[in-house]
């Protein structure tokens, strides 16, 4: 799924958002000042490990703070987890303390391939989408959740790749091997950057593309491999399964967007792999990526893109480095960054290594205010109107991600002195209590517009201002649109008299006669 973010003019944060930051900010560590904002470590690091069951590498993270997190679509948790070897699955209320439900030894994660499951990347989809009843463990059910990971048993072939589907993040369908598209996103080829891979990085998902160019409606970044460098691949793909690399040059071949720099001496001379993409808003996508010479288990940097094709590296990198002093957890290995906002935060989990066994470790950062997400407008015609005369407010609410939006609410307070003719919606359902007019639309897709038609009749004379708010809770937006319209008194109207009255009859009576008259004497 596309990882999103949101501008609000009113940021309203989710109870386990508030958690986290609370704690987090309890126990600071050390501050690191690469990257958006200032990073500091979780002073209590690691989170997981080293224990013989939970080895914190490749950690796959999924966030919602609403009161029915993912829709209760498996566990009822706001922060889920898969890693590593095996598919470990756990959850957690706050992000730090996590709760292990089971792994594929176990059966509690079932329809993989026993001992084949690594490196594992796990989206979730809020529109839910039938299963694709192909590939192993066929099914053509509701699912809510992707898999993609790495085939331990494959290296040098695009099967080195897998996906499945899941109704709750656990018991897996259709699984089946990545096939490749026009141009190869792996090519078994020795001598070329992506001859082989080690598994995903980070899909984005755009369910409204026209899958064609660069714009599909799924966006896999993915290592690549010559056997010895690893590089981040793009590929592109309308179902999730067969895969076109991404060839700018056009020449045929699937194009590195991310690479070692080959610059000796540099902290990310010849590796760059497990990344996690975001797309904060348009023209601006966040990259985090592990790094190092000779391993990519080294560090963790920091790039930005106009458009998820070109990145730049941050000038402060890396961000964290296994030669970092005082975190005896990650001093030999420190790479995998999964990346999310939760608030005005980016939470950070990075796996480490540091002689006693494979862990999870946690970092914040202050994310400020994001760019839009669920955009709202609003106009009214006309702007002036007249006691006892209609006005029209129109609001449109519009997803400007790449990602599906689900629990999306608009809501309206009308003025004391409107009266409500009237409320249509392109979509959802309209509830109105008093004055406040409430529209759910629920789901809505990439660069969907919903239009919301409130008429109102003035009943009273003075200046009107109206807000109009869309809020949608997994995503955490809260944002405004207001306006004013101005209600004028009617011009009073002339009232005769009666006296007045009974000489208007008089002359009409006369004039009747006069025409009757003229009427007799032209004949």
């Amino acid at each position: 799924m596309e990882h999103r973010g949101v501008q609000a003019s009113l940021w309203a944060r989710g109870a386990c958002a508030a958690i986290v930051i609370l704690l987090l900010l309890l126990v600071p560590g050390p501050a690191q000042a690469q990257g958006p904002g200032t990073w500091e470590e979780y002073s209590g690091n690691p989170i997981i490990g080293p224990t013989a069951d939970a080895d914190g590498l490749y950690p796959s993270i999924l966030y919602d703070p609403s009161a029915t997190p993912f829709g209760g679509h498996g566990e009822t948790s706001h922060f889920k987890m898969w890693h590593n070897m095996n598919l470990q699955y756990r959850i957690s209320d706050d992000g730090m303390s996590w709760t292990k439900v089971g792994d594929m030894l176990d059966s509690t994660i079932t329809g993989l391939p026993a001992g084949r499951v690594s490196h594992p990347l796990v989206e979730y989809y809020a529109g839910g989408f039938s299963g694709r009843n192909d590939g192993t463990n066929p099914s053509g059910s509701t699912m809510y959740y992707r898999l993609w990971f790495w085939h331990t048993g494959y290296l040098y072939t695009v099967a080195s790749t897998h996906y499945a589907e899941s109704p709750d993040g656990k018991a897996w369908y259709n699984v089946q091997p990545l096939q490749n598209g026009a141009v190869p996103i792996v090519t078994g080829v020795y001598g070329d950057w992506n001859r082989g891979s080690y598994g995903p990085c980070d899909v984005l998902y755009n369910p409204g593309a026209s899958n064609s160019g660069t714009d599909w409606t799924f966006r896999l970044y993915y290592d690549g491999t010559t056997g010895g460098d690893e590089a981040i691949g793009l590929g592109f793909s309308a179902d999730g399964v067969t895969w076109t690399g991404c060839d700018a040059d056009n020449d045929g071949d699937a194009d590195e967007v991310m690479n070692g720099t080959y610059v000796l001496g540099d902290w990310d001379y010849n590796y760059a792999s497990r990344a996690t993409v975001w797309r904060e808003g348009p023209g601006d996508y966040r990259m985090w990526y592990s790094a190092g010479p000779w391993e990519m288990r080294q560090g963790v940097g920091y790039a930005t893109s106009p458009d998820g094709l070109t990145w730049t590296r941050d000038a402060g990198n890396p961000i964290f480095h296994k030669t970092d002093t005082g975190y005896p957890w990650r001093q030999n290995w420190c790479y995998t960054p999964m990346v999310l906002r939760a608030g005005n935060l980016w939470l950070m989990w990075y796996s480490g290594e540091g002689g006693d066994g494979q862990c999870l470790g946690l970092a914040y950062a202050s994310a400020g205010l994001p760019s839009p997400l669920v955009e709202i407008g609003k106009s009214v015609h006309p702007a002036e109107i007249a006691v006892d005369e209609e006005s029209l407010f129109t609001i449109a609410a519009t997803n400007a991600s790449l990602d599906t939006v689900d629990d999306v609410v608009v809501t309206d307070r009308i003025d004391a002195s409107l009266e409500i003719v009237n409320v249509q919606a392109t979509k959802g359902s309209i509830s109105i209590t008093g004055q406040l007019v409430t529209v759910d639309i629920g789901v809505m897709d990439p660069d969907e517009t919903v239009e919301i038609a409130i008429r109102v009749l003035a009943t009273e004379p003075g200046l009107i201002e109206n807000v109009a708010t869309v809020t949608a809770p997994r995503v955490e937006a809260n944002s405004e649109a207001v306006l004013t319209v101005t209600a004028v008194a009617t011009e009073e109207e002339f009232v005769p008299e009666a006296g007045s009255l009974m000489l208007l009859a008089s002359g009409l009576v006369s004039m009747m006669g006069f025409a009757s008259m003229r009427r007799r004497t032209t004949r």
